[in-house]
């Protein structure tokens, strides 16, 4: 898949001023596989596996341009603006080749089904869910966790959200049309970021769902 003019924001009052841009700049390719295994190794244990491998990558590296025109060609423009009030234009969609934010490498998720037969029919189920590393920003934003960034300059800073695995299972009854069942989900209680960002200026951080 090619994504063109992806729109991204900026934001960087020191170097910028008090404005936020949104423009269109950077172009993504993704290439990727999808496999799904649904099998059964006996009656009443059905088994079932899904997986995915992603690559999205940046293929160009455009610039802040400028609309207005040089005075020798009024037609013309000039390519790229290199400061603003005397400082450098952050580096921010240069980065040729670096994965999309909120782009994850891969995920993985399994799990089993075991029921019974009869009147009551009982059963339990487990599985397993992972899912890969992510950036929430492209890869030449500010880094959030850098003691550089202390003060930060920008709203909009790099955080990396480490990969992470999740277990579930689930055990009930069914009878006629009424099903009891009973679900504990993360029962790992991983305490995984599911989304890191920094608006207002504060870093802030969606954790995963405990146990239950």
């Amino acid at each position: 898949m090619n994504w063109s003019n992806v729109q991204i924001q900026l934001f960087d009052p020191a170097h910028l001023g008090k404005h936020v841009l949104r423009r269109q700049w950077p172009n993504l390719r993704g290439q990727g596989v999808e496999l799904q295994v649904v099998r059964a190794w006996r009656r009443g244990l059905p088994y079932r596996d899904r997986a995915h491998g992603n690559s999205s990558n940046q293929t160009n590296a455009p610039c802040l341009s400028s609309n207005r025109p040089v005075a020798t060609n009024p037609n013309a423009r000039v390519p790229a603006f290199t400061q603003i009030n005397g400082q450098p234009v952050h580096e921010s969609v240069r980065r040729v080749g670096t994965f999309a934010a909120y782009s994850r490498p891969c995920s993985l998720t399994c799990g089993a089904l075991r029921h019974g037969y009869g009147e009551y029919r009982p059963f339990v189920s487990a599985g397993a869910n992972h899912v890969g590393t992510m950036r929430n920003e492209p890869a030449s934003y500010p880094n959030g966790n850098s003691p550089t960034q202390n003060p930060p300059t920008s709203s909009l800073l790099l955080y990396a959200m480490p990969g992470y695995t999740t277990y579930d299972a689930a055990i009930g009854v069914g009878k006629d049309n009424w099903t009891v069942q009973a679900t504990g989900n993360n029962l790992s209680n991983s305490n995984a970021s599911t989304n890191t960002s920094s608006g207002q200026f504060i870093k802030m951080e969606v954790p995963l769902r405990r146990a239950c």
